[in-house]
């Protein structure tokens, strides 16, 4: 089947002149289809919607619910609507993308399919400073966290396509995290993301996003924030177990093998309900995690009695100093296998 053009999808929240503006391009350039999503607008934008509304196709949600939640209704309206030869190119609404990378990403999806296509900034020139500093704050976190690096975890411009929408349009998250998320389940599903360079836009140093720099931000971290909550308890359910069998029976080793068991039976309990709310049955997830145990503790253990043995580091501190070693590899093996909850893409629904 010959790839047609994909459907370019644009979420508007109180729209300025800018999305009409880039409409009108859109449209000298391209008969490509073209979703606008009115996120649950003010009346006062609504006169920009109506310039626009016979030249794309409008959705409409009565409140605003989001940017993710936008995405999604668009998704699902391609989905329903178009067959399985287009994908989706999401842009923004507020001028941060031109025309030219809209229609570059647009290309590159249609020669790469099967891949999710990535518009990165460079983030050079005039930029405010608190967007440079989030991009590098997050790709960092984003590479700890997934073992990709990817230059632009933020990006509105991307490439979808068709036949991933399903697995993208069941994500949890209303807002900017959506867009975070979605880099995840890609990963985890073990798709081709590619990048694509683009220019890098601020228009009035960014006065128009309606991203909330701490809800927002805790939002998209959040996965990584219940992580690091469910294992400060295991630690410290470890460490004082640790320390009092220690004290009881001066057996640096056994101290450490019946603490981290108890430790890693809550942990695995809180993880599996409710950091990555895994499906997967309790039998295949917990024999994953008992192997990740094992082997931790194996680690673990070693590290430790060369700590304490050969370099005669104090019990104590060489117990954190291990346990902080390992958080970063137990976090990215249980994200990915242990608690991997993505199942294979479900059958196109039909048509209601």
């Amino acid at each position: 089947m010959q790839q047609t053009n994909p459907v370019i999808v644009i979420p508007a929240y109180n729209p300025t002149k800018q999305l009409v503006r880039l409409i009108k391009q859109l449209k000298a350039e391209t008969d490509q289809p073209i979703i606008v999503v009115n996120d649950g607008s003010t009346k006062e934008t609504i006169p920009y919607f109506q310039e626009i509304e016979h030249e794309v196709t409008i959705l409409t949600h009565p409140a605003n619910q989001g940017k993710g939640e936008a995405l999604k209704t668009a998704l699902l309206y391609v989905y329903l609507h178009f067959d399985s030869s287009y994908g989706t190119v999401t842009a923004d609404a507020d001028g941060q993308h031109t025309v030219n990378d809209i229609l570059r990403v647009s290309k590159e999806l249609m020669e790469n399919p099967e891949t999710l296509i990535l518009g990165c900034r460079k983030f050079e020139g005039k930029v405010p400073f608190r967007s440079k500093l989030g991009n590098q704050f997050t790709k960092t976190i984003f590479q700890i966290v997934a073992g990709k690096r990817i230059s632009d975890t933020q990006t509105g411009l991307r490439g979808i396509p068709y036949d991933m929408i399903p697995v993208f349009y069941d994500i949890e998250g209303s807002r900017y995290e959506y867009e975070m998320t979605m880099l995840f389940k890609a990963i985890r599903n073990q798709m081709t993301i590619k990048e694509v360079p683009i220019m890098t836009i601020y228009e009035e140093h960014n006065a128009s996003s309606h991203f909330r720099a701490v809800k927002d931000s805790l939002l998209i971290y959040k996965e990584v924030l219940k992580f690091s909550c469910s294992s400060l308890l295991a630690f410290f359910i470890d460490y004082g177990m640790y320390a009092l069998l220690l004290t009881i029976t001066d057996h640096l080793v056994l101290s450490n093998v019946i603490a981290r068991i108890v430790s890693a039976s809550v942990n695995y309990t809180i993880n599996k309900k409710l950091v990555f709310q895994s499906k997967e049955g309790i039998v295949a997830s917990a024999l994953k995690y008992a192997l990740l145990a094992a082997a931790l503790l194996l680690v673990n253990t070693g590290l430790l009695s060369l700590f304490v043995g050969q370099f005669g580091a104090n019990q104590y501190a060489a117990k954190i100093l291990v346990e902080l070693l390992l958080f970063v590899i137990s976090l990215f093996v249980q994200k990915t296998y242990v608690f991997r909850k993505d199942k294979e893409i479900e059958k196109k629904q039909k048509e209601a």
